[in-house]
């Protein structure tokens, strides 16, 4: 978004992307990466704009690696369980739909899931909505060092900057076979869960940590305010 502003707008503009404490996860982050008996696919978040038809295609996708004899689920968490979309997801037997608990168990609850979901729709209102934003939940995400795979059009942000530091799986086209075969690897390859949980928990550490992020926003501000920056 920064550098469409600066396109835009012909100024300099710096980014603060949402970030985490990282010592909540660091006690409960993942440090193995081998794969459950029933291997559970996690997406945590709203089901609304942008994110909708993504998740119903993650269901029907599980449901036919589940034919190939994967023992593989899809788990819901959302506010959202009484949405149409939720409803339909809740009626098959390999999703389950929950609302979300207390939020200090959120790192663990990201550290136990075997592989986490970002998903986004592929319709053009879809991508006008996402196409410069990063989710707010992604450094969650990262700091869990839980594989990610990323269902969403190949012109966003988020799929940009999984491509850039290797955090993620990308699947940037709403084709069923494509996100099968994505979905299968990620189950199979226990070398590929590590090195993308790792390279999620750098990222984090990297661009997220809470401490890090304060501060480098107090000096700018700081810079601003005595004239050293231009507003």
């Amino acid at each position: 978004m920064a550098e469409q502003y600066q396109a835009v707008y012909g100024r300099e503009f710096e980014s603060f992307q949402n970030c985490v404490a990282l010592e909540q996860y660091r006690a409960v982050g993942r440090t193995e990466w081998e794969r459950s008996d029933v291997f559970h696919v996690a997406y945590r978040g709203r089901i609304g704009l942008a994110v909708e038809r993504s998740l119903l295609d993650l269901a029907e996708s599980i449901g036919r690696l589940r034919s190939r004899g994967m023992s593989i689920t899809l788990d819901v968490t959302t506010p959202d369980v009484g949405s149409g979309v939720a409803r339909r997801l809740a009626v098959s037997e390999h999703v389950a739909v929950t609302e979300p608990g207390a939020l200090d168990a959120l790192p663990r609850a990201l550290a136990s899931a075997d592989a986490l979901v970002l998903p986004y729709d592929f319709d053009p209102r879809s991508q006008a909505f996402i196409r410069l934003s990063v989710p707010t939940k992604l450094p969650e995400y990262l700091a869990s060092g839980t594989p990610v795979l990323v269902y969403a059009p190949e012109d966003t942000a988020v799929v940009r900057y999984a491509r850039k530091d290797g955090w993620g799986m990308v699947v940037p086209t709403r084709e069923p076979s494509m996100l099968d075969s994505a979905l299968a690897r990620i189950y199979e390859d226990s070398g590929l869960r590590r090195s993308l949980g790792e390279a999620g928990r750098a990222t984090a550490s990297r661009n997220h940590d809470a401490a890090v992020v304060r501060e480098r926003f107090r000096h700018l501000l700081a810079a601003v305010a005595s004239g050293h920056r231009s507003p």
